[in-house]
């Protein structure tokens, strides 16, 4: 995928960012950026749902598995993209006391 929560990219004075990681498709942007010096730099995704997305998302999210081999169809690719980001959300949230991690995966 687009280099996962890797939304800014550094070389020099400070962090630019290169734009949305859409994870409809993958792409090579961060791994081509990386040949030229420039250097991954994590951060934490922040999402807001609208209440009614945001139970879909906690409702599907433990079923992704099968919602990712869903055939296409539009409704099932926006499906799969916003489980993909739900899951990168997820891992970019702070590590519980003791060092595990809150992440579901």
């Amino acid at each position: 995928m687009c280099g996962k929560s890797a939304c800014t990219v550094r070389r020099g004075e400070g962090p630019k960012p290169i734009g949305p990681s859409y994870p409809y498709h993958d792409t090579n942007i961060h791994e081509f950026l990386l040949k030229f010096g420039f250097r991954r730099q994590y951060c934490r995704l922040n999402i807001v749902y609208s209440p009614m997305l945001s139970c879909v998302v906690s409702l599907a999210y433990p079923l992704r598995a099968l919602a990712l081999r869903l055939p296409e169809h539009p409704l099932s690719r926006k499906l799969k993209a916003l489980l993909v980001l739900e899951s990168y959300r997820r891992s970019s949230l702070p590590t519980a006391p003791g060092g595990t991690s809150r992440s579901l995966e």
